[in-house]
């Protein structure tokens, strides 16, 4: 049996970690270092680091930033995602100190490239980003670098189907940041194969054990709500006691 993870995401602009609001309104939080050894020191299962302004801005990933955070020794897994533009971008991020790489606007400006990664770094090193939303009862890719919301590939779902990559995680990206409100309906669209991670508007730990409770999740990530309070991480493994949680 998949043991599930306690994923904590840290979402950084600018070089700082922010609370990011439907990737639309941000507030400061302070340095990406601090909240990563606080959520080590806690005990999350992977600590995953996406940068949202690198692919708008052109400037790659930060591997300054991975560098940094693999300095310190972490023993969490540790993946990246921000400003991957290529096969070459992607093994650097490796190179720097990641275990895996997350895209997202890659897969929809060039899909190909991003199979391409896949096939050289290992399909299990590659998780798949899809900020989704139901837009007039349709599911729709909102594209944050265009600020628009285009249909959900057909491309993307065979990519994800046939496991050339390995992980999806599903962002409910109109209700990120928000309290208790990922929209579970958001992961009917994908088959009962696919490893999916559960993102954006998870707060509590009834919300997470629901999440765990489904076939298809295999980590459910939580970001600023895990740094409220010291014992968060405590919170809500200890509401997961019996469960599939990797220990």
């Amino acid at each position: 049996m998949i043991k599930k993870r306690l994923i904590g995401v840290i979402t950084v602009k600018n070089s700082i970690a922010v609370q990011s609001m439907e990737y639309s309104h941000y507030l400061p939080i302070g340095a990406p270092e601090v909240l990563i050894e606080n959520l080590e020191r806690w005990g999350v299962d992977e600590i995953i680091v996406l940068s949202i302004d690198r692919s708008q801005s052109k400037l790659g990933p930060d591997l300054k930033l991975i560098s940094r955070i693999a300095s310190m020794g972490l023993t969490t897994p540790l993946s990246y995602g921000g400003g991957i533009r290529s096969l070459e971008d992607a093994v650097s991020v490796i190179q720097s100190g990641a275990e895996r790489v997350v895209l997202d606007s890659l897969l929809i400006k060039d899909l190909n490239q991003a199979l391409q990664i896949s096939r050289v770094i290992g399909a299990q090193a590659l998780i798949a980003s899809m900020p989704l939303a139901f837009i007039k009862n349709k599911l729709m890719h909102f594209d944050y670098i265009k600020k628009s919301h285009l249909q959900v590939s057909d491309h993307i779902l065979d990519a994800i189907n046939s496991r050339k990559i390995s992980e999806v995680m599903i962002i409910d990206h109109k209700n990120e940041g928000l309290k208790s409100s990922f929209q579970e309906e958001l992961l009917n669209h994908f088959a009962k194969k696919c490893n999916l991670i559960a993102f954006g508007g998870v707060s509590t730990p009834k919300q997470v054990k629901k999440l765990m409770g489904i076939g298809s999740i295999v980590g459910v990530g939580v970001g600023n709500f895990l740094n409220y309070k010291e014992h968060s991480v405590d919170l809500f493994k200890g509401n997961l006691k019996g469960s599939v949680l990797r220990s």
